[in-house]
């Protein structure tokens, strides 16, 4: 009997060790998640691509050329941008992000899904299927 216990004991401890390494895993594919999206609001709503596809979390290519992430500093054809927060400054000026409207001194731009509509011109961007990420802006 106490033998039984002891082998019950032991496989409740693995499971909860399995369990924790499952949540610590999720945690980190919702980070790479949050990232993908991020550089994909990055690409229709700040860079204004005609077209983009993410190709991970810290990369897309778009019609004009490649963008490349690193931390909050996105590289891309026309120059670096850096980010702060809700903020984008680069070399077409300042863009701020509130949920799905991206304004600036740039034009307004309104965020449909993957599409971007700016000043009667619009673009795509093909990329992970993102919720509102207004609610993620902790960086």
């Amino acid at each position: 009997m106490a033998e039984s216990q002891r082998r019950f004991e032991k496989q409740e401890a693995q499971q909860e060790r399995h369990h924790a390494q499952m949540a610590k895993q999720q945690e980190i594919y919702d980070e790479m998640d949050q990232e993908e999206c991020e550089m994909a609001e990055f690409v229709g709503g700040v860079f204004k691509a005609k077209f983009g596809a993410t190709t991970g979390r810290n990369s897309a290519i778009t019609s004009e050329g490649y963008i490349f992430r690193s931390g909050d500093n996105f590289i891309t054809p026309r120059g670096i941008y850096s980010k702060d927060r809700d903020i984008y400054a680069g070399p077409d000026g300042i863009t701020t992000q509130s949920g799905t409207l991206f304004f600036g001194n740039n034009g307004t731009t309104i965020q449909a899904g993957g599409a971007y509509f700016t000043d009667g011109r619009s673009g795509y961007v093909v990329g992970p299927n993102c919720r509102n990420t207004s609610t993620w802006r902790s960086r």
